[in-house]
């Protein structure tokens, strides 16, 4: 019988040693790996840097084309707002939109037929074509359906705050574009510093923020719009600053005594806004506090690891991979993030063979923007620390991979996705 001690001297005569790597193989080896690294970071940001110049915000990751002429979509809700009128004073059957079916469905193709030809018979055949007009009434469909989601879940009134905050953001860069053009006041060059700013992709991320100032109760502005309260911008250099009040000023001195009486007032206060310095603007407009670009040191005498930073973009919970569903129940994927700054825009797409097929997106938190062929059976919801994708009384056909993709406003892109199995109901008896 052997004992342990020449066990153990057998043990190693046949367990191969590995040799172990010089300083030089080491530090060769991990300046490949980071290497490598870089180069996975330059294309996911530079792939990021192109779909923010190709596309607009409204329409990144692919959305439809649509015709957004406002004139048409105020004829659109006037119509249907005088139809819906009139049914409820004639106690007839609802022919509105059924909010629980899809715009396609025959009961909803009536009325989106009816408003149509409305349309068409106030305002005359040759002003929009058929397709405009369609269009308009399908995108008015998708807003009364968001907002009754969102009055059911106590999400109507913030909502409406947000989308009059955007709307305040877009008014003021309009303003400021006339305005450039017509000022003197202003030399050549820092007209072409504010036509830089004012006509880049994200120039409303460079107009400052503005809210209604409730210590402003003054006797005189109680008939007119409330006084606003304009903060300045996170990083904004005195420059961007000095340029935007001389345009607002020539602005203000174009309008007549009615227009001057009817426009909310603004006064500047030293608060911050708590929106994040914008990216990808000039170094004279906005101090960059953030190096987006990864850094590495060394820690002699050839350990190598990145510098700690103080926030990370990154997913904290996912859902199962595979996920199992059941035919004709509900069924919800979940995750939860964490992000650098935040949300920008974000993604639900169905992986397939040829690629990612768009199921719906959006710009900022919120509901999702589906895509004609889901928006039936499908609902998406995004925040800024979850998302969830939920799918409506499960088919066999919906049996694939579906996949979620985030960026936040300082432009990390993080992607996540999960194969989803569905068991036939009769299987589960």
């Amino acid at each position: 019988m052997a004992t342990p001690s020449v066990e153990r001297e057998q043990t190693d005569q046949e367990t191969p040693r590995t040799v172990p790597e010089t300083q030089q193989e080491l530090v060769r080896r991990l300046l490949g790996e980071v290497s490598e690294m870089r180069k996975e970071n330059q294309k996911l940001q530079s792939e990021v840097a192109t779909l923010k110049a190709n596309v607009t915000k409204r329409r990144l990751f692919r959305q439809p084309k649509e015709d957004n002429d406002p004139e048409c979509s105020n004829a659109i809700r006037k119509v249907y707002q005088e139809i819906k009128k009139d049914q409820q004073e004639k106690e007839e059957n609802q022919q509105v939109f059924d909010l629980s079916a899809s715009f396609d469905s025959p009961g909803n193709q009536a009325v989106a037929k009816k408003v149509l030809c409305e349309v068409r018979s106030l305002y005359g055949k040759s002003k929009w074509t058929k397709a405009v007009i369609r269009d308009a009434v399908r995108k008015h469909w998708r807003s009364v359906r968001d907002d009754e989601t969102r009055k059911a879940k106590g999400k109507f009134e913030e909502h409406r705050r947000q989308a009059k905050r955007g709307n305040r953001l877009k008014r003021k860069l309009s303003r400021r574009l006339s305005s450039l053009k017509n000022t003197t006041a202003l030399s050549e060059g820092d007209k072409a510093k504010a036509r830089e700013i004012l006509s880049s992709p994200n120039a409303v991320e460079f107009m400052s923020s503005e809210e209604s100032d409730p210590g402003d109760t003054t006797e005189e502005r109680s008939r007119g719009p409330k006084p606003r309260k304009i903060r300045k911008l996170s990083g904004e250099r005195s420059k961007l600053k000095n340029i935007k009040e001389i345009l607002d000023e020539c602005y203000s001195s174009g309008l007549n005594a009615k227009q001057r009486r009817t426009s909310a007032r603004g006064s500047r206060c030293e608060e911050v806004s708590p929106r994040p310095c914008p990216l990808g603007g000039p170094s004279w407009a906005a101090v960059l506090t953030v190096n987006r670009k990864p850094r590495f040191q060394f820690n002699l005498p050839v350990i190598l690891f990145p510098s700690p930073e103080t926030a990370i973009t990154a997913f904290v919970l996912k859902p199962a991979n595979p996920s199992y569903a059941v035919e004709g129940k509900d069924f919800t994927l979940k995750w939860n993030y964490a992000l650098d700054s935040s949300l920008s825009a974000v993604q639900f797409s169905n992986v397939t063979g040829t690629g990612d097929d768009p199921i719906g997106s959006r710009i900022g938190p919120g509901t999702i923007n589906m895509a004609q062929k889901y928006e039936a059976r499908f609902r998406a919801q995004a925040e800024s620390t979850r998302a969830e994708l939920t799918i409506l009384a499960v088919q066999l056909s919906d049996e694939a991979t579906y996949k979620l993709s985030v960026v936040s406003s300082r432009a990390t892109f993080i992607w996540d996705s999960t194969r989803v199995i569905v068991h036939c109901k009769y299987r589960l008896k």
